[in-house]
Order: structure tokens, then C-alpha cells, then sequence
């Protein structure tokens, strides 16, 4: 007896299964997909003490049968639902698709359907389709993976793939703004866990991060970029180098002080985030040096907002921590620095910007000259700090031991 004769004889007709003729058929890349998970060990983590056959059995069930394949069926409820919407991300027809896509960006909201993803490696089909030239599909895989980012194992469980964070940095570089938009909305929403960060570091996100940011500079037009994309390129980078001396020097090594002139843009929001990612570069002792050669004073004195002092905090913190340098110090002295913080501290109450300043002015107070100035204006900047805030009222303390200290 034959196989197919073995087949038809056997195949019995079952309601619950989608029912075809009997075949041996199976794409290639399927086996080879199978073949590969079982010998690099790449099974979901939940179930890595299965039998490897087992694994790949539960996320690809008709490896085994395909001629009762119930992932063909028109519609799919419960337990093959997702398994249905696996096999047609693998579908040669765009419009399947993209329609999959579309229920997933949906269903992954739930927190059960993202365990059940995950269990069933549902991640691995976005590695390809984040290549794929339509840019809808690109587009759609991209909003998944945010989805699926934001939920509390994302991170962690996406960041296994190294294929797919390398995919997903090359849409950072497309030229389509809308892919762009979307690919840096998904990296933002990985860099909320402190996990990952380590991962996007060696996978050299700091550089690309970068280059989007020289390639917004070199575009004078604008046209096509908003504010909210160029805030969520600064945070993503300014997310990398808080916690990392390797990831400041990789920033500092790719040129990032060429984007100084966002210290001037024409938003606040993106002038603040900029400065933010300043602050965190001169915690580091390069980066206190680098800033020398670079016109920061005169570009962050340019950006302040005297109308509006909620809108100067990015711009604050920034200059917290490059008045720790010396030369940083010299600086501020001979620009119209302390008068624009002379000014905020006498027309603004907040206690978080009232804070900043005591600190730089502290700063500025280390350096003889700076003490002597200030105490020209000390009896006027006392009665002006609010005194119900314990931590404000601590700086401010410090503060004027520093001006009174010897010349």
C-alpha cells in the first residue's frame, strides 16, 4: 500500500477540522523553520522542560498533519485563533495579510492573548515581515510589536530575538516618515524597561538613533518631521546613556553634539528633551570636556523663556550639571546667564525649577568671582525662595554658605 492510498483510507471527516484532500505538501521554509527551533533550542521559555518535538508541535500543529490542518478554516474562535493568525502572516497573499495583522493589533491588548503569543512564538513571523515592501504590513508588524512591548514580559521575551531588534533598527532609517514614526513609537516603548536597554546598547541603536537626528538637522525644510517624533528620538537616547558610560561615549563617538541647534528649536518640548540629553552626557567627564569646544552657554541662554519658566526645567538640568566643570563656570559668568536665573527665581514659585537653579547657582558660587557677584545679589534672591519646601530649603542653605565663603 502506498501513501496516499494509506492516506485516503484513513482520513476520516471530522467537523471541528478543516477538511482538504489528503497531501504531503509543506513550504520549505516551514520544515526548515521547524528544523532550525529544534536544533539552536529556541523554544518559548515557559515550556523549555517540553521535549523539543512537543514545543514546536503546539506552535506550528500542522507540521505534523497538514492534511487536517484546522488553521485553514475561514474563522477561528477561542484556542485557534492565534494559531490561525500565525499561519496567515505566512500567507503569500497580501491582503491576508494585512487583514491578520490588523486582528492581532487588536487582540494584543489583552494581557492573556499576549501570554498566549508568546507561548506559541508569535514573534518570530514579525522578524521577515518588518522587510517586507509594503508598507502598510511594515507598518501594522511595527504597531504589534509596541503593543506587545507596553505589556509586562514584553520586553524581555521580544529582546531574546536578535533578528528581530535588527530588523526593527532599520525601519529607524526608512525613508517613509510614516515607518519611521512608528519604528521609534515601538523602540520608546522597549526603553521603559531597564532590561532591555542593555540590549538595544549592544545592538547599536545609539548609533542609528543618532543618524536620525543629523538627517532631521540636515533636512532644512521640516517638512515631514512633528515634534512629538523628535521628542521620542531624544528620550529614546537620552534612556540609553543614563545608566551607561559605554553607551555616552558610543553617542559622543557618532557626533551627537552636532545637534546642538535643537537647544533652539522653535518647540519646547524638543529644546527641553534635547537639554535632558544633555545633562546626562556631562555627567560624564568627557562629555564635561567635549562641551568646551562647543558654544552650549550661549545656545542655552538663546532657548530660555522668561515668559514661561515651566518651559525652561529641560534647560535647567542641562546647565546643573555642565556648571560642575570649571571652564563651564567661567562661562556662565561672562553671559547673561545668572540674570536669567536671578529673574526666574523672582517671578516663579515652582519648587522642582526654583531647586535646579539653587544648584547652578551653588555651582557658579565654587568659582571666586562667581561668589563675588552673587553676593551683590544675595539679599535679594533670599526673601524670594519659598520656605514650606524642607529639600529647597536645604539648597538654598548650601547656596549662600558658598557665597559667604572667602574670596
Amino acid at each position: 500500500m502506498n501513501v496516499n492510498s494509506f492516506r485516503n483510507k484513513f482520513h476520516i471527516s471530522h467537523k471541528y477540522l478543516a477538511q482538504h484532500s489528503p497531501t504531503n505538501e509543506l513550504l520549505p521554509a516551514s520544515v526548515e523553520r521547524v528544523i532550525m527551533r529544534i536544533l539552536q533550542g529556541s523554544e518559548p521559555e515557559s515550556v523549555t522542560h517540553a521535549p523539543a518535538a512537543i514545543v514546536v508541535s503546539k506552535s506550528e500543529p500542522y507540521i505534523w498533519a497538514p492534511w487536517t490542518d484546522i488553521t485553514r478554516a475561514r474563522k477561528a474562535y477561542g484556542r485557534q485563533c492565534l494559531p490561525k493568525l500565525k499561519r496567515e502572516l505566512s500567507s503569500k497573499h497580501t491582503l491576508t495579510v494585512c487583514q491578520a495583522l490588523c486582528t492581532l493589533s487588536d487582540l494584543l491588548h489583552d494581557p492573556e492573548v499576549t501570554s498566549e503569543a508568546f507561548s506559541i512564538n508569535l514573534q518570530a513571523r514579525f522578524v521577515k515581515l518588518l522587510l517586507n515592501p509594503n508598507p502598510f504590513i511594515k507598518q501594522r508588524t511595527l504597531l504589534c510589536l509596541m503593543i506587545l512591548a507596553n505589556q509586562a514580559l514584553g520586553p524581555s521575551k521580544l529582546t531574546q530575538n536578535k533578528y528581530l531588534l535588527r530588523n526593527l533598527r532599520t525601519c529607524l532609517l526608512e525613508e517613509s516618515y510614516v515607518i519611521k514614526n512608528q519604528a521609534i513609537m515601538t523602540v520608546h516603548a522597549f526603553l521603559f524597561n531597564t532590561l532591555a536597554l542593555n540590549v538595544f546598547i549592544e545592538e547599536d541603536y545609539v548609533r542609528s538613533i543618532v543618524q536620525c537626528l543629523l538627517i532631521y538637522l540636515e533636512d532644512k525644510t521640516h517638512e515631514f518631521y512633528d515634534e512629538q517624533y523628535m521628542v521620542l528620538l531624544l528620550e529614546c537616547l537620552s534612556n540609553l546613556v543614563l545608566d551607561s558610560d559605554d553607551a555616552k561615549i558610543q553617542a559622543m563617538a557618532y557626533d551627537v553634539f552636532l545637534i546642538i541647534d535643537l537647544l533652539i528649536h522653535r518647540s519646547y518640548k524638543v529644546k527641553n528633551a534635547a537639554a535632558r540629553l544633555f545633562s546626562e552626557l556631562f555627567k560624564h567627564e568627557i562629555g564635561r570636556l567635549a562641551s568646551y569646544h562647543w558654544p552650549f552657554f550661549d545656545y542655552l541662554t538663546r532657548g530660555f523663556n522668561i515668559e514661561k519658566p515651566h518651559q525652561n526645567l529641560g534647560l535647567l538640568t542641562s546647565l546643573r550639571f555642565a556648571t560642575v566643570a570649571t571652564f563651564n563656570r567661567q562661562l556662565a559668568i561672562s553671559s547673561e546667564l545668572i540674570n536669567h536665573l536671578v529673574h526666574l527665581v523672582v517671578t516663579t514659585s515652582d519648587p522642582e525649577i526654583l531647586l535646579s537653579i539653587t544648584q547652578i547657582l551653588t555651582n557658579i558660587a565654587e568659582y571666586p568671582k562667581g561668589r563675588e557677584i552673587l553676593r551683590g545679589i544675595g539679599p535679594k534672591l533670599i526673601f524670594s525662595f519659598p520656605s514650606k519646601e524642607e529639600n529647597l530649603k536645604r539648597n538654598v542653605i548650601v547656596l549662600f554658605d558658598t557665597i559667604n565663603k572667602p574670596l
